[in-house]
């Protein structure tokens, strides 16, 4: 057989086996009916899906769990069904654009074969406990609102609360500066006074209100801290614990101050860090603390606590002792930086709590809840609720500055919760926008007034140049338990 008769042989074969094919899709029997199934609610996108998938089988009970937050209702009433049906099937009688599922509703299908399949369409309202606080803005203030000196906008170190004013403080370094008080509702500037020294690093208040400021240890000047009965008091030098003494260098670049530095008992904390381009080995990654009677220092020296946990040598440290009780805990954030990190970080930031200030006691929240940078924090105690916000930015100098809230009173909470774990948004409670800033320094703070079951968060935020970036943020905190 030559070479184009076989050809002509296969190419007919080809053909008739394709002729004796039979099409069946048209008759074919399509028995299951429905196929799947989804539900919105009327004026909504979300679209939620059952706990089951198809294709049902006739009788099925079809279930839903749609979860709603305590203290809602959850309206059934106007519930749209998006049916997927097999081909030749439909559904009789028809669904209305609408039903209400706050009982079961009853689904007919009728199959290709003309078999009539019925299914029941349930849902579970799911409650999800009522957040313990819910948080909301209040205001941001720039730095041309506030008045501030507009050379100094990117050294808007500190802020604290007294009585119903804030104070912030705004200088920088050799320059000396002001203190200056505002109105915690309005943001309206009300007192302006002179720092009582040159490089001042914080502005504070203690528990009873008082104005605290304290001078960094630079240029071997010491440490030295200054009480004000009032604002419009003259400082009392209540500190100065010198280089002669063995204070190290840049200590003060950070403090926090518990109780009341007039009556019964406070204590001051202090850090050192990488401050002005100056770096003391000796001072590093410790902090330091004084414990004040009636306004007196126990002892000029204070006593040094070592940190073991720290990848290098802090850039900055902060910490914070909640009360003054004996065992009182103590908390601690550092952060370590290189400009040639990258992801994965090897650097940035870590949280700690010392229990009961026992420093072999330590426990550590994950890295994943919290940004490269922890500029500041802050805990307090709604009705025996502990509470956790603090001051974020990422690494890059121009990346955001935010706020993120944590309730913290499970200790095992504070361990174990990062993103994705279960119940995980009973932990981050808010996390606030992003305020664009460009800052090299990793400056900023934060504080807190309470006012019996709220809570009123300031936070303060520089810029390298920008007056319009920099500034005042308030944030309110309702504690609803």
């Amino acid at each position: 057989m030559c070479m184009k008769n076989i050809l002509f042989y296969l190419l007919s074969l080809i053909v008739l086996i394709a002729c004796a094919q039979e099409d069946f899709s048209s008759d074919q029997e399509h028995v299951n009916g429905l196929l799947n199934l989804s539900l919105t609610k009327v004026g909504e996108t979300q679209v939620y899906s059952p706990n089951s998938s198809g294709p049902y089988k006739n009788g099925d009970v079809i279930e839903f769990d749609i979860s709603y937050r305590e203290g809602t209702v959850l309206d059934l009433s106007k519930m749209k069904l998006n049916i997927s049906l097999e081909n030749n099937c439909y559904v009789e009688p028809q669904v209305p654009g609408f039903i209400d599922l706050s009982v079961p509703y009853t689904l007919s299908v009728v199959n290709s074969i003309g078999e009539k399949l019925v299914y029941t369409i349930k849902v579970n309202p799911i409650m999800i406990p009522k957040a313990i606080a819910s948080v909301e803005k209040e205001w941001f203030l720039n730095a041309n609102q506030l008045q501030c000196s507009s050379s100094f906008v990117n050294y808007l170190t500190s802020i604290a609360v007294s009585q119903n004013t804030f104070v912030v403080y705004d200088g920088v370094g050799s320059s000396g500066g002001f203190i200056k008080s505002y109105d915690t509702e309005t943001g309206e500037l009300l007192e302006t006074i002179n720092v009582p020294n040159t490089f001042i690093s914080q502005v504070k208040t203690d528990d009873a209100g008082h104005i605290i400021a304290n001078r960094m240890n630079i240029y071997g000047a010491g440490f030295m801290l200054y009480y004000y009965e009032n604002i419009h008091s003259t400082p009392q030098l209540i500190l100065n614990y010198t280089d002669a003494d063995g204070c190290p260098k840049n200590l003060g670049g950070r403090i926090s101050v518990v109780g009341n530095l007039k009556e019964g008992k406070a204590y001051v904390y202090a850090t050192s860090g990488r401050y002005f381009d100056v770096v003391d080995d000796a001072g590093a990654n410790a902090y330091y603390y004084w414990e004040f009677n009636d306004g007196v220092p126990t002892d000029i020296k204070p006593i040094k606590v070592e940190f073991p946990l720290v990848n290098g040598m802090w850039q900055i440290a902060n910490v914070q002792r909640e009360t003054v009780n004996a065992e009182s805990d103590v908390f601690l954030s550092h952060f370590t930086f290189s400009e040639t990190d990258s992801e994965p970080y090897i650097y940035g930031s870590n949280f700690y709590k010392i229990k009961a200030g026992n420093i072999s006691d330590i426990i550590e929240m994950q890295k994943d809840n919290f940004d490269y940078k922890i500029l500041s924090y802050k805990t307090f105690e709604i009705e025996n609720n502990h509470f956790l916000v603090m001051l974020l930015k990422g690494f890059t100098y121009d990346a955001g500055v935010y706020l993120k809230v944590f309730d913290i009173t499970d200790e095992q909470n504070f361990v174990e919760m990062k993103p994705g774990t279960e119940n995980y948004d009973r932990f981050v409670l808010y996390s606030s926008e992003s305020y664009l800033t460009y800052h090299r320094d990793h400056w900023g703070d934060i504080t807190v007034d309470i006012k019996g079951k709220d809570a009123y968060i300031y936070a303060i935020i520089p810029d390298w140049s920008s007056a319009s970036a920099a500034g005042v943020m308030k944030y309110h905190l309702k504690y609803e338990k």
